[in-house]
């Protein structure tokens, strides 16, 4: 049986080819395509413009203020910090509406209902004409209250909407409300310390003894639309969406360079990629 030799000097033509071919995909293929690359946490949750994973993907792929960090958990979950000291833990990515459902980091998974809410300082979320964020159309309120004086004759009114919150190593007794009951205005006079926690109105639900599921609601999350260029014009041409934060410009990154706002006709892309071949070829005709 015959068999194919392959002599040594063969053997470095095939190494000289491999590198050039590597050599011609990092050249003709721009860095910045590359390195928008999809990346994710290990929650799996793809994360592309207007956002970015800080330390995975370079800051030139997302919007100034939608920077994701990875949580560093068992589960490596990925969060956003809407506002200084104030992060979210992200349940899903929306791209097509450009909208994206998060809950309070505190409040990640937390479902103990034998176990005291953690201690927050403040659930609100405020939310104006700069913030990068609005409320989406499910939006409602679960108002929190606490410190409250549940020996009062009125607190009798309030027994189906008990809950227990966590101050240091003591608990505190107090009220979950939803924001249109109108029982509300009844627990401002009966504690005296209040907050406000956005939530879902599809996810607040009664269960048969009529008490409220505050801690599904919470721990379920809320959707909010983002503010920023949408990416679907760049992304329908085969580019990935970034931004240049020196001319402060949306950028739409193709596979020959960067381009304002699609990627150019297929001919002008092969064209680029027929020309980029054709030099490695030359090199490789002339060893």
């Amino acid at each position: 049986m015959n068999q194919i030799r392959i002599f040594p000097s063969s053997y470095v033509l095939l190494i000289i080819i491999f590198l050039l071919l590597q050599l011609q995909k990092s050249q003709c293929i721009d860095e910045h395509y590359l390195g928008c690359e999809p990346a994710s946490c290990r929650d799996g949750n793809d994360v592309t413009f207007p956002f970015h994973i800080v330390g995975k993907q370079p800051d030139y792929c997302g919007y100034p203020g939608f920077e994701v960090r990875c949580s560093n958990t068992t589960t490596d979950h990925s969060i956003i910090e809407l506002f200084p000291n104030e992060s979210y833990a992200i349940h899903e990515f929306f791209y097509p509406n450009q909208s994206i459902k998060v809950s309070n980091l505190a409040l990640w998974n937390f479902t103990d209902t034998n176990t005291c809410l953690p201690s927050i300082e403040n659930l609100t979320l405020h939310l104006d004409d700069d913030s990068k964020f609005e409320f989406g159309p499910d939006e409602a309120e679960l108002l929190l209250f606490y410190g409250c004086n549940k020996s009062s004759p009125e607190a009798k009114q309030l027994s189906n909407d008990s809950a227990c919150f966590a101050d240091g190593t003591r608990s505190t007794p107090g009220y979950a409300i939803f924001g249109m009951d109108p029982k509300a205005g009844l627990a401002t006079r009966v504690c005296e310390n209040q907050s406000v926690a956005p939530i879902s109105a599809y996810e607040y639900k009664e269960n048969e003894t009529g008490e409220k599921r505050y801690l599904e609601a919470l721990n379920s999350g809320f959707l909010l639309e983002w503010k920023a260029p949408d990416c679907s014009t760049c992304s329908d041409s085969g580019g990935r969406c970034g931004f240049n934060t020196a001319t402060y410009q949306f950028q739409c990154y193709c596979h020959d360079r960067p381009h304002l706002g699609r990627c150019p006709k297929s001919e002008s892309s092969f064209s680029h990629f027929r020309f980029c071949t054709f030099i490695s070829m030359y090199i490789v005709g002339n060893l």
